[in-house]
């Protein structure tokens, strides 16, 4: 009695019986209704709540009331209140473990779901970086073999070869990609393929065999990276029926162990890509401890998201308007302020911003600084005078998706741009694309033209595989023409004709042609000639400060329309390759321009010798004295002579050809000669002997002594053959203008196309092609084969190898002779080239009596029923008359080797080869007159 303790009495009794039948209630009612946000199973709650009410209620029951009084000792002993505590907290525990159960459930279900991309059922990103992270934490161990992290970059799908391939499926391209990899590489690999981005896949490599694996940098992971290049690359081509330029594709690959793995090896593929524009290939391997790259591409997508509007840096580069001499327009270009973007370049920086996905966020930036830059131009008396417009790019970026254009016009309208005063440059893809989603069939350039009246620059026209049709119905005011078309043009005479017709056509339709990328007079002439409308380029100006605007169109020549009327003036009147005279019968005493006359008559021309005497003519022509012209050939390592062909003044009608042994470039002769010096040393040589004393050629000297006054040495394009060389010397008053020299370099390079294009089909004929028979020799025969093996290998269709030989031919040429058999042979190789069902088969002489044929996408059965036709289509015919008028017959046997992909993965041409010979001895032994065929297998080959 005496004795203080906790007791149940019946208001204590009365809140426990209130909760636990409270917590009976509440518990379903707070399973579906509060708890769906922890995503736990609602019946799992609906029990244990009520449960864990009843287990607590005796708990909250044993508490002591304050007005309550302490009972009497009756002599019975208490529940101890630890007991309680204990149970109420075994209750929370259960509670507690059934929530962190539920929720790792709930994770792992989402971290299942998220290994899988959805576009390509690879596995996703996040499976890529949480597979990498799992290994990183693993145990060490010496015995951990090595991996291969290859990093597979389809560039194309960024290009504007999407404005092709927008219309195919890019994930399955990546699919196809993949696919082809596996296929390849799984017998020696284990693999994994991973979407690492919308144009990236990821692949991990594991040698199968231990054996392989050994080593810190074993052989075959040098091989690896471009025979994954090459799978890839092929499988690409095949499934998008494209042409891959070399860096449509890259791959990179990092070394690692699955210990040392981390998620920050995919940020090596920025150090590869730097390695790429260094070295020039496609495919690298990235040392696993070179981290600082990794961390300079982690700096600078730092500071791409935290770019700011005074980050940029403008400048302006001028836009020549060729119709409004000494007007302007400006393109508005973007540098960086950040010395590590600045360093990086433009392009670049870009690159990164598009992987990304930042790009329209930079232009956003651009775009609000043009209403302050519209008014400090107009603020400018000859600024506004002379600038007829400002032109800024977009990126393709910020308009491929109806969202991101509904943005730019939104902003650009929120901040009324001017459209009479600035155009937008998109690329031709972005251009002409049709936005996914949109409810009308739309391009980015007529929603800009139609809803903000802004005038449209197609940018970089010509560097993507061009869509004709888009173009010609596409909204746009003007072309820009890429560098890629306008640098080097006035060497290129296939150039000038393609930008020339597409400039016509592009004016027939109302619009403009600006040409991006002068750099030399010799393009800026061609690029007038052909009806360029503004030229744009670094012999203008380079991108200059808007400090330095005004500084241009005060003192540059270019900005002075005298000037600029008079230089196009020259331009206009040089040229004669726009002639009148040109269309139908030149009008008397008019002159068809050599190139013309050479483009259209090349074919007709008898000799070499008359293409120098009409390069004589045309120089004679420009009031050129010339005393001596030549042009030489001198040959590379595999050739055995050269040749030069000569004209001197004192026989104007004669071209003289020298043949020179190869032991002529040895001697001192030679090796002191301008021409020695054109080939070794510089491939410009000019020389006006009259202002030097002693020149430094021996051959000059004696030019000098015969009155020569100007030398010109000129190194042309050499194609492989051998090395041209120009020289023309001068006498008199005569001398070279630079307007000339140019002009002589054009035509000298397309005099020298023109001699190795005879010299290449003479060559082709010589090497190539049987000279009793005119089928492909043997040289073709096997050059043909190994290209048929390797398409065989990619497409897994059957190859078949037909070996022909005449049966007892000895005996026809012992008894009828030589001549007889040799018609015999031309008779039997007509009868084989007229076999020939498609145009992708092949028939050759080997030699002798022996020929083949070369049968694509052909299986056993259709092989052994062609032999059989063949062979009977010989034994039918009387190959050739004889002396005796008899009906002569030869018969033939033939031995067919079949090729299937698809039951044996490779296959050797010799032993290809060897299989066919077999079979064509084993018909030989069973008779003659037969066909034997066999497919390869591995034991046929051994």
């Amino acid at each position: 009695m005496g004795r203080r303790g906790l007791s149940f009495n019946s208001g204590s009794l009365l809140i426990a019986g209130r909760l636990a039948l409270g917590g009976v209630i509440l518990a379903p009612l707070l399973a579906f209704t509060a708890l769906p946000s922890l995503r736990l199973p609602r019946f799992q709650v609906a029990v244990a709540a009520p449960l864990i009410a009843v287990v607590a209620a005796p708990a909250a029951a044993a508490v002591p009331s304050a007005t309550t009084a302490p009972p009497a000792d009756t002599g019975r002993r208490d529940p101890p209140f630890p007991a309680l505590v204990l149970l109420l907290s075994l209750a929370l525990l259960l509670l507690a473990s059934l929530l962190m159960l539920q929720r790792l459930r709930y994770r792992r279900r989402l971290a299942d779901s998220l290994r899988c991309d959805p576009h390509t059922a690879l596995l996703s990103r996040y499976a890529l970086e949480a597979d990498l992270d799992d290994a990183s934490s693993s145990a060490p161990d010496d015995t951990t073999p090595q991996l291969l992290l290859a990093l597979v970059d389809l560039r194309l799908m960024e290009r504007q070869r999407m404005a092709v391939l927008a219309e195919l499926d890019g994930h399955r391209l990546l699919v196809t990609a993949a696919a082809a990899a596996e296929q390849g590489l799984k017998d020696r690999f284990q693999l994994r393929t991973y979407r690492a981005a919308d144009h990236r896949l990821a692949v991990i490599l594991q040698p199968q065999s231990a054996d392989d694996a050994d080593g810190d940098d074993p052989p075959c992971w040098t091989a690896v990276l471009p025979e994954l290049l090459a799978l890839t690359s092929g499988a690409i081509q095949q499934s998008a029926n494209i042409i891959l330029k070399w860096d449509d594709v890259f791959v990179t690959g990092v070394l690692f162990r699955p210990d040392q793995a981390s998620a920050a090896l995919l940020s090596m593929h920025a150090c590869g890509d730097c390695q790429k524009d260094d070295e020039q290939r496609p495919w690298c391997l990235v040392e696993p401890g070179d981290e600082r790259l990794a961390r300079e591409d982690a700096e600078v997508r730092s500071q791409l998201l935290a770019l700011t509007a005074e980050d940029l840096e403008l400048r302006f580069q001028p836009i020549l308007q060729l119709a409004s001499p000494g007007r302007f327009g400006l393109e508005l270009l973007m540098r960086f302020r950040s010395p590590l973007l600045r360093s990086l370049g433009t392009g670049a920086v870009f690159e990164r911003a598009y992987e990304m996905g930042i790009a329209h966020r930079i232009d956003d930036l651009l775009i609000e600084q043009l209403p302050q830059l519209q008014r400090t131009l107009l603020a400018s008396s000859l600024l506004s005078k002379r600038i007829d417009y400002v032109s800024f790019n977009v990126s393709s970026e910020s308009v491929s998706s109806v969202r991101r254009l509904d943005h730019l016009i939104a902003k650009l309208a929120a901040l009324q741009i001017d459209p009479s005063f600035y155009c937008i440059e998109i690329t031709e893809a972005a251009a002409t694309a049709s936005l996914a989603g949109a409810a009308h069939v739309v391009t980015a350039s007529e929603r800009l033209v139609r809803e903000l009246n802004f005038k449209v620059l197609i940018d970089d026209f010509g560097t993507g595989l061009s869509n004709y049709r888009r173009i010609s119905e596409v909204w746009y005011d003007a072309i820009k023409l890429d560098i890629a078309l306008v640098r080097g043009i006035g060497q290129s005479f296939r150039l000038q004709r393609y930008v020339g017709s597409f400039i016509g056509a592009v004016h027939s339709l109302g619009k403009t042609i600006v040409a991006e990328g002068v750099e030399s007079y010799g393009d800026l002439a061609v690029a007038v000639r052909q009806g360029a409308d503004a030229l744009q380029g670094f012999l203008i100006c380079r991108p200059m400060l808007f400090q330095q605007l005004e500084g241009f169109l005060s003192s540059s020549p270019w900005a002075s329309p005298e000037w600029l009327r008079q230089q196009l003036q020259n331009i206009h009147t040089s040229d004669r390759l726009l002639s009148p005279a040109l269309a139908g019968d030149p009008a008397e005493g008019a002159k068809v321009p050599l190139e013309r006359y050479i483009l259209d008559n090349w074919s007709g021309l008898r000799s070499f010798e008359e293409f120098v005497l009409l390069f004589v003519n045309e120089l004679r022509s420009w009031q050129l004295d010339v005393m001596r012209l030549s042009l030489a050939f001198l040959p590379d390592q595999d050739d055995i002579d050269c040749s030069q062909y000569i004209w001197y003044k004192h026989t104007p009608g004669e071209v003289k050809c020298l043949r020179m042994e190869r032991d002529f470039l040895e001697r001192e002769e030679h090796l002191s000669s301008p021409l020695h010096f054109l080939v070794e040393k510089d491939r410009f040589l000019r020389r006006r002997l009259l202002s030097i004393r002693q020149p430094d050629f021996p051959f000059l000297v004696t030019l000098k002594q015969e009155g020569c006054n100007d030398y010109l040495g000129l190194r042309l394009e050499s194609r492989g053959i051998s090395t041209p060389v120009l020289t023309i010397a001068l006498v008199g008053g005569s001398t070279f203008s630079d307007e000339q020299i140019q002009r002589i370099e054009a035509m000298s390079s397309l005099l020298s196309l023109l001699f190795y294009a005879f010299e290449s089909e003479r060559a082709k004929r010589l090497a190539l092609l049987d000279a009793l028979t005119d089928l492909p020799n043997r040289r073709c025969f096997d050059s043909f084969l190994r290209s048929r093996i390797a398409s065989a290998r990619l497409t897994g269709e059957s190859l078949a190898l037909a070996l022909i030989d005449l049966d007892r031919f000895k005996a026809v040429n012992d008894t009828m002779g030589h001549a007889y058999g040799d018609a015999c042979l031309r008779n039997v190789a007509s009868l084989l080239q007229a076999a020939l069902e498609r145009s992708t088969d092949f028939v050759a002489r080997l030699g002798g009596e022996e020929f083949a044929m070369i049968l694509p996408r052909t299986d056993a059965a259709m092989a052994w029923r062609l032999g059989e036709a063949l062979r009977q289509r010989v034994a039918d015919a009387v190959v050739a008359p004889s002396r005796d008028q008899a009906q002569r017959r030869l018969t033939v046997s033939i031995g067919i080797a079949v090729w299937d992909p698809g039951s044996l993965d490779e296959c050797d041409s010799d032993r290809f080869q060897q299989l066919a010979d077999d079979c064509l001895y084993e018909a030989k032994r069973s008779g003659r007159d037969r066909v034997t065929c066999r497919v390869m297998t591995p034991e046929a080959i051994d």
